[in-house]
């Protein structure tokens, strides 16, 4: 559970039933077995989350520990230097957001989903710096439930650049 009562996660209720194949609506599964077709669910925690992690970019008080403590947690930025492993991932994004203290996040509206234990979201926004400048942002993450609690195991963040400019090739997107 996070410190704050903002960034309280509520007990894991089961959204996928296991089925014995030929049983009701179901997805078949590799082992031959079904599961419920509303097994994904958008997820109000991961989102709540989100904006939390947000908060943390822009050097606001946000969540705490909100990482995986685990080596095998990865975040990935625009900058060429930013590829950290391990969960001191959370104390470089808010090192970063103070860095940065007084940016905003505009037009963020972060998709946030999850099915059993495994969560995830994406959004694209715009990063205002204290200075004024303004860079289109995408964010992508993907979480696990430990407990009543969500943790990052994966963020990327990167700003959004024309094919052609990056790899010099116009591609079908």
């Amino acid at each position: 559970m996070f410190e704050t009562a903002a960034y309280a996660v509520p007990p894991l209720r089961p959204s996928r039933v296991y089925r014995p194949h030929g049983e009701g609506p179901s997805i078949t599964d590799r082992d031959g077995g079904c599961y419920d077709r509303a097994a994904m669910e958008r997820s109000p925690e991961i989102r709540t989350l989100i904006f939390g992690i947000y908060d943390v970019l822009v050097g606001k008080p946000g969540p705490h520990d909100f990482v995986l403590d685990d080596p095998q947690v990865h975040g990935i930025g625009s900058d060429p230097s930013e590829w950290w492993d391990g969960p001191r991932l959370g104390e470089i994004l808010t090192e970063q957001g103070a860095a940065l203290a007084g940016a905003e996040i505009l037009g963020a509206d972060p998709q946030a989903f999850a099915e059993h234990g495994v969560g995830w979201a994406y959004d694209r926004f715009v990063y205002r710096t204290p200075d004024g400048v303004e860079t289109p942002f995408r964010v992508t993450a993907a979480f696990v439930r430990r407990g009543n609690a969500w943790k990052l195991v994966l963020w990327h963040d990167a700003v959004p650049i024309a094919n052609e400019d990056a790899i010099g090739v116009t591609i079908p997107t």
